[in-house]
């Protein structure tokens, strides 16, 4: 996993930060509600798919 691991905490910090814009619009009561949860949705996607393919073999 050293060639990969650049690319598993880039994912995990992705998903982190997806996790922090999908619920603080919601708290804070910020404006552009659906921008931001579009936005966090893709992050979220794209931070999963980080992780998955970081290990070695087939990416299940």
């Amino acid at each position: 996993m050293r060639g990969n691991e650049p690319r598993f905490w880039a994912g995990v910090a992705t998903l982190a930060i997806a996790g922090a814009l999908l619920f603080a619009p919601l708290v804070a009561s910020m404006p552009y509600l659906d921008a931001i949860l579009a936005v966090s949705v893709v992050a979220a996607y794209a931070g999963a798919v980080l992780v998955g393919l970081s290990t070695e073999g087939r990416p299940v």
